[in-house]
C-alpha cells in the first residue's frame, strides 16, 4: 500500500525534475505552474470541497487547537531565539520565525495528502491553512508592520493585515466555504463542476513544480 502512495509522488516529482533538465519547462514556466496551483487550483479544491459538507463534517477542535498550539509554540521559540541570541530587529524576526513555525502547506500538503487520507485530506488542508493564513499571517504582517512602521496605531496596522489577508485567494475560498457551510448554501451545479475539475489539478500539477524547483535550484548551482 506504501508503495501505491509513493510510486505516483515521486513519478511527478520525477517528471518535474526532468522536465526542467531536459529544458522542457524554464524556471518561470515552472514558478506559474506554482501561482496556479496556489491562487486557482488549491482555492477551487477547497470550495468546491467544503461546500458540499456541513459543520459537524468539519468542525475539528482538537486538530485545531493542537496544530494552532503547536505553530505558535514554534513561532515563539523561534522569535525568542532570532531577537534575544540573533539580535535580528523586529521585522526580520518576525519573517524568519514564520519559516519555522509554518509548513508548505500549499504545494507538499496539497499534493500528499490527498494520496493518503483521499476522504479527509480537504477538511484537514482547509483547517490547516485557515490557522495559518487567519492566526499565523495575521501576526506575522502585524509584527512586521510593526517593526517597519512603529508609530502606526495598532488599529491601522490590523486593518492593513486584514486587508492584505483578503486579497490571498485561498483565504476567499476558505471564507466562501464556511459561509456556504454555516448557512448550509449550495454551489450552482455548473459553477461546482468547474470548481472541481480545476481542483483535481492541484495535486499532480504541485508534484510537479516542486520536481521542477529541484531541477531548477540543481542547475542554478551547477
Amino acid at each position: 500500500m506504501v508503495l501505491n502512495i509513493l510510486r505516483p509522488i515521486f513519478l511527478l516529482i520525477g517528471t518535474g525534475y526532468g522536465s526542467v533538465k531536459l529544458g522542457l519547462l524554464t524556471a518561470e514556466q515552472i514558478k506559474s505552474l506554482g501561482g496556479y496551483v496556489i491562487k486557482i487550483a488549491l482555492p477551487a479544491l477547497i470550495l468546491s470541497s467544503l461546500a458540499s459538507k456541513n459543520l459537524h463534517d468539519i468542525w475539528l477542535p482538537p486538530y485545531l487547537f493542537a496544530y494552532a498550539g503547536g505553530s505558535l509554540l514554534i513561532y515563539a521559540l523561534a522569535y525568542r531565539l532570532y531577537r534575544s541570541h540573533f539580535s535580528y530587529p523586529l521585522t526580520q524576526a518576525a519573517v524568519m520565525s514564520m519559516g519555522a513555525s509554518m509548513s508548505n502547506t500549499g504545494l507538499i500538503g496539497s499534493a500528499i495528502l490527498p494520496l493518503l487520507l483521499p476522504d479527509r485530506a480537504v477538511i484537514y488542508l482547509s483547517l490547516t491553512l485557515m490557522i495559518e493564513n487567519l492566526l499565523m499571517m495575521t501576526m506575522v504582517l502585524l509584527l512586521a508592520e510593526a517593526g517597519l512602521q512603529a508609530q502606526h496605531r495598532t488599529s491601522v496596522m490590523l486593518y492593513h493585515a486584514v486587508k492584505n489577508l483578503l486579497k490571498n485567494p485561498l483565504v476567499i475560498a476558505i471564507l466562501l466555504a464556511m459561509c456556504a457551510v454555516i448557512f448550509e448554501l449550495h454551489l450552482p451545479q455548473i459553477l461546482n463542476n468547474l470548481l472541481t475539475v480545476l481542483g483535481k489539478t492541484a495535486s499532480p500539477l504541485a508534484l510537479l513544480v516542486i520536481g521542477g524547483q529541484f531541477g531548477w535550484y540543481s542547475l542554478a548551482g551547477t
